[in-house]
């Protein structure tokens, strides 16, 4: 990918549910992230609506896509995002269990 590389977010998916916790509701969303005709990414965004104490939680599948990729060269991510006034942070954080 080149310095001037624009990369695209296409969202696949949304759904919503309860937390299991704290009962409000929650939601996901899930998408791609792509530089021209390639996927570099997939994302999958989780957050719980009205409880501040529940960050969103934001992974990141990174790597080739595609016909003729492999698993193995992708790197999973996992974020918490921090929201404050000054504009808010990133932590890593280890990713959740599969489902």
């Amino acid at each position: 990918m080149t310095e001037s590389a624009q990369l695209t977010a296409t969202p696949w998916k949304e759904s919503s549910g309860v937390c299991d916790c704290c009962g409000n509701a929650s939601k996901r969303i899930w998408g791609d992230l792509s530089a021209g005709e390639s996927t570099i990414a997939v994302y999958f965004v989780h957050w719980t609506v009205g409880n501040a104490d529940h960050f969103p939680n934001i992974d990141l599948i990174i790597g080739p896509w595609g016909e003729g990729a492999k698993p193995e060269a992708r790197a999973l991510v996992s974020l918490l995002y921090r929201p404050s006034a000054e504009g808010g942070s990133f932590m890593v954080i280890d990713a959740p269990p599969a489902l």
